[in-house]
């Protein structure tokens, strides 16, 4: 009888323990343990024939034992809550810290250690960070559309530029006049010009055939 006073009183502090724990220690949820073990108690005692009460008793048993054990768990999860929101505010707090990075055996964040660098998504990755990316910047470009030999035409645009091999040219865009363009520099817009067809005639009678490049610029990234 001893024997199993002992394993009964054992198995109880172990309960009154876990309820404590998982708890947080609530003096509510571990007085609703102690009433939840004394309905437990009372219906072993009908068990095994000690106790033979009302049914009236029975049911007021049995619902007071209900309502300790959802206190109990109510308690239990709006503690539990609490924690993991703590911990996750101060998990996060440690992952804003570029100086820190997560064991991926643990699963703890750590201060970087020797000999390991914070990788992409916060863990720790042994060996040399590799190196940041080279910087990127834009840049104009030429593209060839079209080239002629004089008489000749092509579309030219806001964004075009004529170039010759060194020779003048004579130039007639969209709604503007006859344009002289010397052998060197850049297409150069001249009054009334509209983006269309334009006509390339040399400026040297002697040399009638000069030929034309027209370019379109564009902008590239350039690393």
């Amino acid at each position: 009888m001893k024997i199993v006073i002992l394993l009964a009183v054992g198995v109880a502090m172990c309960i009154l323990g876990f309820i404590a724990w998982i708890t947080g220690g609530s003096p509510l949820a571990f007085i609703a343990g102690i009433l939840l073990l004394g309905c437990i108690g009372f219906w072993g005692a009908i068990v095994a024939g000690i106790l033979t009460p009302l049914s009236l008793i029975k049911t007021i048993v049995t619902w007071a034992g209900i309502l300790c054990l959802i206190v109990i768990v109510f308690v239990g999860v709006k503690y539990q809550y609490k924690c993991y929101k703590i911990k996750a505010k101060a998990e996060a707090k440690l992952a804003e810290n570029f100086s820190n990075c997560k064991n991926e055996e643990t699963d703890e964040w750590v201060k970087i250690p020797a000999g390991f660098y914070r990788g992409g998504d916060g863990m720790c990755i042994e060996g040399t960070p590799p190196p940041p990316p080279a910087p990127v910047k834009q840049v104009k470009a030429l593209v060839l559309e079209n080239e002629c030999l004089t008489p000749c035409k092509s579309f030219v645009g806001w964004s075009y530029q004529v170039r010759t091999d060194g020779d003048p040219i004579r130039i007639k865009y969209q709604n503007a006049d006859w344009f002289d363009q010397p052998g060197q520099g850049d297409f150069q817009a001249p009054k009334g010009f509209q983006p269309g067809e334009a006509v390339f005639l040399s400026s040297d009678k002697k040399k009638p055939h000069v030929k034309v490049w027209v370019y379109k610029e564009i902008s590239v990234l350039q690393q």
